[in-house]
């Protein structure tokens, strides 16, 4: 187990392969995945965990508290982010409101604005996503426009102040 960071009650680290039927049951909440499309068949969900195991310079990494697969967040590429390096998060529902996301997300901001020295991080978020919204703003990250994803969806991208 390869550990990125860790908090006062998270450990982020890379995924395994042994994740997967933890991170399938996360996938197919449909209150997780109510603003990215709907739950994820098993099948979806290894391919997304797949995608994850090889993603490089950057990656989504497992979030866990006592051993325990709480979901993800990361740094990837987003089509609508251009350019810019996306950080994102999804948790299971089970532990929303606790603070997890931004406690998590702070630890990824400062790993891709220190250790990877990038200069610039964006959130591409579904304007109805309230709680994520609200996650990146606790993270220093403000609206910066309105986007549409290739199958028309609207989302905002909330992107670091320059």
């Amino acid at each position: 187990m390869t550990v990125v960071a860790t908090t006062r009650r998270l450990v982020l680290r890379r995924f395994a392969a042994g994740d997967a039927a933890a991170f399938a049951a996360i996938n197919a909440d449909p209150l997780v995945t109510r603003y990215v499309g709907g739950p994820l068949s098993r099948d979806a969900s290894d391919a997304l965990l797949g995608r994850f195991l090889a993603e490089q310079p950057y990656a989504r990494w497992a979030v866990e508290r006592d051993g325990v697969l709480l979901g993800f967040c990361g740094l990837g590429r987003h089509p609508v982010a251009g350019g810019d390096v996306e950080i994102g998060w999804r948790l299971a529902s089970a532990v929303w409101g606790q603070g997890l996301a931004t406690e998590a997300a702070t630890a990824v901001r400062d790993l891709a604005l220190g250790t990877y020295g990038l200069r610039r991080l964006v959130a591409v978020i579904h304007p109805d996503n309230g709680a994520s919204v609200r996650v990146a703003e606790k993270i220093g990250l403000a609206y910066e426009r309105d986007a549409a994803l290739p199958d028309g969806t609207r989302v905002v991208v909330l992107a670091t102040r320059a």
